[in-house]
């Protein structure tokens, strides 16, 4: 520890010769070559002339002190290397500061610089990357497929906050306060998922399992806007899971889901879910008609097979005959395939606004919900029981109008009214009952919180188990990537 009267005369020194400090630690920021958010937030503070904020009392190097070995306590508890944060670099200049009394001038003040340098970078990576994530997801996942204009498919559009410039002055500021370590305290993510996360790090020694959680932990931290986890109803989509959850307070329902196979897959989206639809017709997407349905231009059987309509811009059907694969790629045509049994989209559609026309859905293929492998739609998700979440999103429909929606889909009805109708139906058109259509749709009110999302480790919502389950999309392999050089 500096005696009192000598840190004063280095103090007063550096002072009288301020520039010389500043012309030190410049050089140090020209030559560092780091690109993280916080080496430039870094630069960019002292650049414009933001006071130095760890050694410039005896008082500022002890709070140093204290404060970088507690940044190297947590980075470990959250598995990262203290050495990505300088904790070691940083300690032994703090001690080289101490002992630099009968120095010159000039060695003392590029330690003060470094260790100015130093340690604002490791303190705001640390805060920044708690608070808000260590990796920013648009950029993660919004360059990794590409699409046929040359450009990249959107796979992530949720609305996430980003460190901004109120948070980085707030976080300098704190740094002058009494209240740093308490700060630094506050930034990590207040998330029962994280800390189960985060204790499962700590006891768990196999690496595949690690690399999940070290994974999805970063995944909590990045900071959904109006999380539909956080809502006491809601409906969870996880891709590496295959499984939906429907989940309220005095229960959760659990169902296999088919979702986009690797090259159309299925975006991480939140929404909120407004409609639900009975027999709905099945608008099939451009891509799916220049990748697909065009290379069978001519061919009525297979447009018949499918129970396919081309319709034209005037809205007049064509016959298959006189359309060319060309045209149909145009997009000057529009095809659709008529509701009913046999509809790609099942009995019953659970509509949301996004932007990339996905949706919950029946299916006319159920068993693929028997494949362990279930990643092989164009994108929308297939779920296995979409009655029971009809029933879910629609909670306070009377039994007669549950028996309109099962009579509309083929199910058989349960209410005595329900069972008379149809006996009576039979009856009277002597035929089997698929053409009753007493339900077209029904709007959802209150409207039901989505997310879908991408967690390869998570406990389960309904045993609250940790459950791992496969890189699906290898988006696992991005994250690690990313964060590698904060890794042991």
């Amino acid at each position: 520890m500096f005696v009192d009267d000598t840190y004063d005369r280095i103090a007063e020194s550096l002072s009288a010769n301020f520039d010389s400090a500043h012309i030190t630690l410049d050089q140090i920021l020209i030559n560092d070559k780091d690109s993280v958010l916080s080496y430039k937030e870094t630069v960019r503070y002292y650049q414009d002339g933001g006071e130095c904020l760890w050694s410039i009392s005896p008082e500022a190097l002890e709070k140093s002190d204290t404060l970088i070995r507690l940044i190297g306590k947590k980075t470990e508890e959250i598995g990262f290397s203290r050495n990505a944060f300088l904790v070691d670099s940083i300690l032994a200049d703090i001690t080289r500061l101490k002992e630099q009394i009968a120095d010159s001038c000039s060695t003392i003040y590029r330690t003060m610089a470094r260790l100015e340098y130093n340690l604002s970078k490791s303190y705001l990576t640390y805060v920044s990357g708690q608070r808000f994530g260590f990796t920013n997801p648009l950029r993660l996942h919004n360059r990794l497929d590409r699409d046929n204009n040359g450009g990249y498919r959107p796979l992530f559009d949720i609305d996430i906050q980003l460190p901004d410039s109120v948070f980085i002055k707030d976080a300098f500021s704190k740094a002058t306060n009494d209240d740093v370590l308490e700060f630094l305290e506050s930034v990590e993510t207040i998330n029962p998922i994280y800390t189960q996360l985060k204790g499962a790090l700590q006891n768990d020694s196999l690496k595949e399992h690690r690399q999940k959680l070290l994974s999805n932990m970063e995944r909590c931290r990045w900071q959904m806007k109006n999380n539909p986890l956080n809502e006491e109803k809601h409906i969870f989509v996880n891709i590496p899971a295959q499984t939906l959850w429907a989940v309220q307070a005095d229960s959760v329902l659990s169902m296999k889901i088919c979702c986009g196979a690797f090259y159309t897959k299925t975006p991480m989206l939140i929404s909120k879910i407004n409609l639900v639809q009975f027999n709905p017709e099945w608008g099939i997407p451009m891509s799916i008609i220049k990748n697909e349905v065009s290379a069978h231009a001519g061919d009525s059987a297979y447009f018949a097979r499918h129970r396919y309509s081309i319709i034209n811009k005037e809205g007049d059907t064509i016959n298959p005959i006189d359309i060319t694969s060309t045209q149909l790629r145009s997009g000057g045509y529009r095809i659709s395939q008529k509701s009913g049994a046999g509809n790609s989209l099942g009995r019953i559609i659970f509509r949301f606004p996004n932007h990339f026309s996905v949706y919950l859905h029946d299916t006319n293929s159920p068993g693929a919900f028997q494949n362990e492998r279930r990643t092989i739609s164009h994108g929308c998700v297939r779920v296995q029981k979409p009655f029971d979440l009809t029933r879910f999103v629609l909670p306070d429909l009377d039994e007669w109008t549950l028996d309109k929606i099962r009579l509309s889909v083929d199910i058989k009805p349960e209410s005595e009214k329900g069972k008379r109708y149809l006996q009576n139906y039979l009856q009277q058109h002597r035929s089997e009952a698929r053409n009753i259509r007493l339900i077209n749709s029904h709007r959802v009110n209150p409207e039901i919180p989505l997310l879908i999302g991408y967690y390869t480790a998570l406990p389960d919502p309904k045993t609250q188990i940790i459950e791992y389950w496969p890189d699906r999309y290898e988006y696992d392999k991005q994250i690690l990537k990313a964060i590698k050089p904060l890794l042991p």
